[in-house]
């Protein structure tokens, strides 16, 4: 079955790509039967990415347009139907160990970095930043207090596990 769905990676738009990558964390960080496979298929994801990202520079290929950003794509989502802590987790380590995907715009793709980089990790630190300071700004209702706490325990899980390895 993985086979065929490797096989058919080519003709998957950039949408279905990454449903089936959030699939196959979910399988990895719930220790699912399928758990092998998935990490087989996430290995052949990000062949194809980067199988794209080169047909891209050479203008022979058309991102599809995202619905939402860098992490939102990559299936990142916090507060009451958010992800749990072990998935947030995978999807930091991966957007940070991975070449990514063209997202939006190339030049939007390109404010993220190379992997592991200063560019990469100031990125990611910014968008967990502008996350707290904006939703604690029309945080009236506490409604986002559970967000809140999930973006700042993340933005320190990236301080403390990657300051300290980037290239």
């Amino acid at each position: 079955m993985v086979n065929k769905l490797i096989y058919g990676l080519p003709k998957r738009n950039d949408n279905e790509i990454f449903l089936q990558y959030k699939n196959c964390i979910i399988a990895i960080s719930q220790n699912k039967p399928n758990k092998k496979d998935a990490e087989i298929l996430i290995q052949a994801i990000k062949k194809e990415w980067s199988r794209r990202k080169l047909l891209y520079d050479q203008n022979k290929y058309k991102p599809t347009t995202p619905k939402d950003g860098m992490m939102g794509a990559f299936g990142y989502h916090v507060g009451n139907s958010g992800e749990p802590l072990k998935i947030r987790r995978i999807i930091i380590d991966d957007i940070m160990i991975t070449d990514l995907p063209l997202i939006q715009s190339p030049a939007y793709t390109a404010e993220w970095g190379e992997p592991k980089s200063q560019k990469r990790f100031n990125k990611m630190k910014y968008f967990f930043q502008q996350m707290i300071f904006q939703n604690n700004k029309r945080n009236r209702d506490n409604a986002f207090d559970k967000a809140i706490t999930e973006w700042e325990d993340d933005l320190n899980y990236l301080i403390e596990n990657w300051k300290n390895k980037l290239i």
